[in-house]
């Protein structure tokens, strides 16, 4: 595979380049009024960005908390969920709709399908829980 990192450094010397002789032909003042310019583009770019993802969150129904559901590959049935702007919790949903704390519900509140498509796609964690039988 190609590696890009040359490639940035190449296209990063460039830039400095045309900077300098931006500066040293066309002059001071209309560098500042452009580079105003584009960072008030990018500006606007990384905020459509956050305004993006920002829609893809979604309010759990009992609290305030924003949440985003991802897989960890593509082929997974498992959605894990993420607490944004939390740590330390792991959640996952298998419908998007019932969300399961990884501690406090695994494996009694897992009925049998999702208990085992759950070890299945998750080797370490079913490892990890391997002490707690079911009941």
């Amino acid at each position: 595979m190609f590696d890009f990192t040359y490639v940035k450094w190449i296209v990063r010397a460039l830039m400095v380049l045309a900077v300098f002789f931006y500066i040293m032909f066309i002059g001071f003042d209309t560098f500042i009024v452009c580079c105003i310019f584009i960072g008030v583009f990018i500006g606007s770019l990384l905020l459509y960005n956050s305004y993006r993802k920002e829609k893809r969150m979604v309010n759990t129904e009992n609290s305030d908390v924003l949440i985003e559901f991802y897989k960890n590959n593509e082929t997974d049935k498992i959605w894990w969920v993420d607490y944004i702007g939390m740590k330390g919790r792991f959640a996952v949903s298998f419908d998007k709709k019932k969300i399961l704390n990884l501690f406090s519900d695994y494996p009694h509140n897992f009925t049998q399908e999702e208990k085992q498509l759950f070890d299945k796609e998750n080797p370490y964690w079913a490892n990890y829980f391997k002490n707690r039988g079911l009941s």
